[in-house]
């Protein structure tokens, strides 16, 4: 649970180092610029650096030509290169306008070919044809169409009662078309499209480039493709040779111009005098001495102080992967715990709890490992972690694969242990609610918030009422001790209730805030009743709510009691068959559904008593 220490540093220093600066606090990659404004307020003579960057033109002209050449984006670390702008820009023009010709005129042989291709597949079934297609279309009063119609159409033509002049002069078919030509009276020509339309045909339409017989045009198209595509070879080679030629002079212009116009963008957070600049940021308290590396004495940083400093957690990396799940609900607060462990720790226990079984665990596991690596997904390291509890688990309950003869365990089915999970999971509850309200302490310590350390529900009042009841009512009922008494009740329950009740009053008390007691009381006394009534209603509903974990245990084992009892009763092969999908279900249907509900626990059992999440990232400049 590590959120890193965040000093506030101050740079100042002759305006012509600014550059150098810049380069240097984009080098380290771990300072977090704020805007100079903030803290030079009332301080006379100081103006915004110009905004207009003179790296930014050419960055968009250089980042146009590598997409248009297909070059990733990379940066590489630059030595020695050219920085004049003029004569790069001169160098990257003359690439792009290359680059352009030659690729304007690919797209123009790619759509010729395309075309071409287009045609021969309308001319093929119509191969039988030995006529130029000039001479028909050339006829006066006789209009000329090919198509194609289904055969059944086809085969109905002759009951068609028409008075229009049609002729179908089929060329070619297959099982569910007839190709042909349509001769029809031009001064029929309105008519016979409506014929045509009721018989279902689809025109033909032939090129304006094709003049004599589908046999002859079909030869000659074949034999312009093949042209066209060795054309086509030639240039894409001469591209793709002068691409690899320009490639390591595109990237290393990139990466400069890039680093340059990235370093330029830093005066935007930056102000100045005559002489001097004022640069201020976030850095982590531990790389502040090797940052100190990058600069010269001159521009030594000063610490300064501030209210809200930004985020930055880091875990190791057995669960650093479950800070997408932190994440999710908000980052900490600088002056608040990290929960990532605990939701690390937690999560992984219910989902072992909730979904025991040896087999699908292990089935879980290698689908979250084969996630990780091949699809690179973050949520499958995840999956592997839990998949290897619910195996633990399924281990301690005697289950591979809903079968529960093959080890011998702790079958959540037999006899009262199913009442002694449901127990355990409220048991567990009541554990991680006292751990909730320890961290809600803490965190009010550290945040010097009396009211959320001392008089909130999860505060030190809070704890005393729900564990002083707990305590006693245990004794109470397992054993012969009676702790309740009038003194005892006025401890645990009366006084921390009033306290709460008050909360609001006596924290402005201890901080010295006016108006301690100048509330409305009639309005303060009825809406703070329904908040004390919520607060005892809540406590009791959370540990309910654990007991889901006990739950979903035993929807489990029953689910997978149903599948091998419906296995059993087929025998054979409709054995193996249902138990191998009903496998596949219960992962796939209630995998989902019990990660869902350990988030649930997760967000509105757990961190709704102790956890902000208002924090915000820590985004250093690199």
């Amino acid at each position: 649970m590590s959120v890193q220490k965040l000093k506030l540093i101050s740079l100042i220093g002759p305006v012509e180092r600014f550059d150098d600066i810049a380069k240097c606090c984009l080098t380290s990659e771990c300072f977090q610029p704020i805007r100079a404004t903030k803290l030079t307020t009332g301080v006379k003579h100081l103006i915004p650096f110009e905004t207009g960057n003179p790296y930014s033109e050419l960055l968009e002209e250089i980042i146009s030509v590598m997409d248009l050449a297909g070059i990733p984006k990379e940066q590489v670390q630059i030595t020695d290169y050219d920085p004049d702008i003029d004569r790069q820009s001169a160098r990257i023009d003359a690439f792009s306008a290359r680059l352009s010709s030659l690729t304007e005129k690919i797209s123009e042989i790619e759509k010729e070919i395309s075309e071409n291709e287009y045609s021969i597949k309308q001319l093929q079934p119509l191969i039988e044809l030995d006529v130029e297609f000039d001479r028909l279309f050339s006829m006066q009063y006789v209009d000329v169409r090919f198509g194609k119609m289904p055969l059944t159409s086809y085969n109905n033509m002759i009951f068609f009662d028409s008075d229009t002049a049609l002729s179908f002069v089929p060329l070619n078919s297959d099982k569910e078309y007839i190709w042909g030509i349509v001769l029809t009276p031009a001064s029929q020509k309105a008519k016979a499209d409506a014929v045509l339309s009721s018989l279902y045909f689809e025109r033909i339409y032939i090129s304006d480039k094709i003049h004599h017989t589908p046999q002859t045009s079909l030869q000659q198209l074949q034999s312009k493709n093949k042209e066209l595509k060795a054309q086509l070879s030639e240039l894409i080679k001469s591209r793709s040779d002068m691409t690899t030629l320009n490639q390591s002079d595109l990237v290393k212009a990139y990466s400069k111009y890039s680093f340059l116009s990235k370093c330029h963008d830093l005066r935007q957070f930056a102000m100045k005098s005559s002489s001097e600049f004022y640069l201020s940021g976030w850095i982590p308290e531990r790389a502040l001495p090797k940052f100190k590396k990058y600069i010269s004495d001159d521009e030594d940083p000063k610490e300064v102080k501030f209210e809200t400093p930004p985020t930055r957690i880091k875990n190791p990396w057995g669960i650093r992967f479950f800070e997408m799940f932190t994440e999710m609900y908000g980052l900490p607060g600088y002056n608040e715990l990290d929960p990532t462990f605990l939701v690390a720790l937690t999560y992984t226990i219910f989902f072992g709890i909730m979904f025991g079984d040896l087999g699908q665990g292990l089935v879980l596991m290698l689908g979250g490992i084969l996630a990780w690596k091949l699809k690179k997904m973050k949520l499958g390291r995840i999956i592997a972690v839990i998949g290897l509890s619910s195996a633990v688990c399924g281990l301690f309950y005697g289950s591979i694969f809903g079968n529960e003869e093959i080890i011998s365990g702790f079958s959540v089915l037999h006899g009262s242990n199913t009442l002694f999970i449901l127990l355990f999971a409220a048991g567990f509850g009541v554990v991680l609610i006292g751990v909730a309200m320890i961290l809600n302490i803490i965190n009010g310590i550290r945040q010097h918030d009396p009211h959320k350390f001392l008089f909130s529900p999860n505060g030190i009042c809070g704890f005393v009422f729900f564990f002083g009841n707990i305590i006693a009512a245990l004794l109470t009922f397992l054993t012969e001790i009676r702790i309740y008494s009038a003194v005892y009740i006025i401890l645990t329950t009366v006084l921390p209730l009033l306290l709460i009740f008050l909360g609001t009053p006596l924290t402005k008390l201890i901080l010295r805030k006016e108006g301690a007691f100048k509330e409305k009381w009639g309005e303060y006394i009825t809406e703070n009743l329904f908040e004390l009534f919520e607060v005892m209603l809540s406590f009791l509903s959370n540990v309910i709510s654990y007991v889901r974990i006990g739950a979903f245990a035993v929807s489990h084992a029953g689910m997978m009691l149903v599948v091998t009892s419906m296995a059993a009763m087929l025998g054979g092969a409709g054995e193996i068959a249902v138990l191998i999908f009903g496998n596949i279900f219960v992962i796939c249907l209630e995998g989902l559904i019990v990660g869902i509900q350990c988030l649930r626990l997760q967000f509105y059992e757990f961190f709704s008593r102790f956890y902000a999440g208002d924090g915000q990232p820590f985004k250093p400049f690199s």
